[in-house]
């Protein structure tokens, strides 16, 4: 009797001999709209997790209907016609979809589609059908890791986790406890078997895992690339390998081919994206960057690289919008003809991560700025040459490459989020970039320079009084500042008013039942200058001093 694996893959070899027929092609199909979906933003549970729900909500973010999956009558048209639907994407609203040209030309016709847009030739990307990798061996049960400095031996990781301040992260407790970061890379192979992931198996902290290159949930049998990345971010092999983020929480995507490279790739990780946002993910890493590809036609241009034209960068901007840090390697074409960063890199919000060697020099290799729109980048830099990373056969080796400077930051990221969970994604941008070594002179080799994490602590710590703390300070106008109240406080009605230097009253607000943080928003009338916060409560008062810009 025949298995269900076994029918699927005598359906799939069926199917294959009658796509034969016919040259069959992949095509991304935009919608016109998301009318009569069965989804609605009321009730964000039905295609989002709780985490993110959280997540939107700690920052204010509103579930709009770009959240909302593409409408199942569409998608049921398509596919009573026989065309294949390979994924979908709700931010941009359309599918990816395999089918003749001929049945192309129809499709365009249908009232409910917008745009069909030419990806490539069905066959380049034929998913092939892979048997899953047996479930790794290590016993579930807690593993002991140890979050003082004094005791962890760094091994040959040393140098280039002490460059950031990593070391100190650790005597102070963060190691990335609570934050959920996605891997965007080309596999993790034997990830599941590797000892320098043992801790991440054990605690069980990879929380989910899916191939968008051969659609299924196996990462574990391609992608040496996105093993060595992994291990820089959170390794753990005391005397030999120790990542920034140990403790984080992971999801392990597949975006990369490695046999072809082909703008497909730049779809597969628009839909990475969106399931990081939906799984709750709070930091993408992603070291990846696409500007030519194997049909020159898609190459992009450096004018594309302006933050807004590839599909690539478009993702990773919605994904900033949706509460996330996306952090992106720069790129490794500076002593080549392109020199400048490649996309996703391009993006406005985008922490885009240079290479320095262990002299803290800029090395030729780490693909330069500016955007195409003349704005600083890379945004960081970090070690990227003679990084010490694992392998998949489970030896160590030392490398080259922006794809390794990338997670560093990344896991920097998730430890300083940890110890300021408060602030937004976009607070902690600023805090890491106007607190590196060139917060003040940035340039287009070294962006704002190396990231350091006692300096971003310091920088974006409120001003600890007795009513309150304030962050940021100085504050942007129009913007939201925080207050956030000490402990005792919480739950008290705290009076608000705002001076000139004048002593004339400019703003005041009244935070009924303040709660531990507080949103407080300045007209954007008022001007620019330096004024005095009076806070009062019934037993407390206190003045600070505010810079509005």
């Amino acid at each position: 009797m025949l298995t269900a694996k076994s029918k699927a893959i005598l359906c799939f070899i069926i199917f294959i001999s009658f796509q034969s027929l016919a040259q069959t092609n992949l095509y991304f199909v935009t919608f016109t709209d998301k009318s009569d979906s069965e989804y609605s933003s009321k009730t964000p549970e039905e295609f989002l997790s709780p985490k993110a729900i959280s997540r939107r909500q700690a920052h204010n973010i509103q579930i709009q209907e770009e959240d909302l999956p593409v409408n199942k009558n569409y998608l049921d048209s398509f596919t009573k016609t026989g065309i294949i639907i390979k994924g979908s994407s709700r931010w941009m609203n359309g599918v990816i979809v395999e089918m003749s040209e001929e049945v192309s030309e129809l499709t365009r016709s249908k009232q409910f589609v917008k745009s069909v847009k030419y990806l490539q030739p069905a066959q380049t990307s034929l998913n092939q059908l892979k048997l899953s990798s047996p479930v790794s061996n290590i016993q579930r049960q807690s593993a002991f890791l140890s979050s003082s400095s004094s005791s962890i031996d760094y091994g040959f990781s040393l140098n280039q986790n002490a460059m950031i301040g990593v070391p100190s992260v650790h005597a102070l407790g963060y190691s990335g406890k609570g934050k959920l970061i996605a891997v965007l890379d080309n596999g993790f192979l034997n990830a599941n078997t590797l000892t320098f992931f043992t801790h991440l198996y054990q605690n069980e902290k990879i929380l989910g895992t899916y191939d968008f290159v051969s659609r299924d949930q196996n990462v574990y049998d391609d992608g040496g690339h996105g093993v060595n990345v992994l291990s820089v971010l959170a390794g753990f092999e005391e005397g030999k390998i120790v990542g920034p983020a140990y403790d984080a929480s992971f999801l392990l995507l597949r975006t990369e081919n490695d046999f072809s490279e082909t703008i497909l790739e730049e779809y597969n990780w628009l839909m990475a994206a969106e399931y990081a946002d939906s799984a709750g993910a709070d930091i993408i890493s992603s070291s990846l960057g696409y500007n030519t590809f194997d049909f020159t036609e898609q190459d992009h241009s450096y004018a594309d690289l302006d933050g807004t034209s590839t599909i690539v960068t478009k993702a990773a901007e919605t994904a900033f919008s949706k509460g996330m840090i996306v952090v992106n390697s720069a790129g490794n074409e500076g002593n080549k003809s392109w020199k400048y960063v490649t996309a996703p890199a391009d993006g406005p919000s985008v922490i885009a991560v240079g290479a320095v060697n262990s002299d803290k020099k800029y090395v030729t290799f780490s693909s330069i700025g500016p955007s195409a729109d003349g704005r600083i980048k890379p945004d960081l830099a970090a070690m990227g040459a003679g990084v010490y990373v694992g392998n998949p056969d489970n030896s160590y080796s030392s490398t080259n490459g922006t794809s390794f400077s990338c997670p560093l930051v990344a896991g920097l990221i998730a430890c300083l989020w940890q110890a300021r969970p408060y602030l937004s994604n976009k607070e902690i941008s600023e805090a890491l970039k106007k607190s590196a070594s060139k917060g003040n002179d940035p340039d287009f080799q070294y962006g704002f320079g190396i990231p350091n994490f006692q300096k971003a602590l310091t920088y974006s710590s409120p001003d600890t009084l007795k009513i309150a703390g304030l962050f940021p300070n100085p504050v942007s106008i129009p913007g939201n500042v925080k207050l956030i109240i000490e402990n005792d406080l919480v739950g008290n009605d705290v009076e608000a008013e705002l001076f000139d230097l004048t002593g004339k009253k400019i703003f005041a607000k009244t935070l009924s039942k303040a709660e531990k943080i507080n949103q407080m928003v300045f007209p954007g009338d008022i001007q620019r200058g330096v004024y005095i916060l009076v806070l009062n409560t019934n037993s407390a008062n206190q003045v600070i001093k505010i810079i509005l810009q």
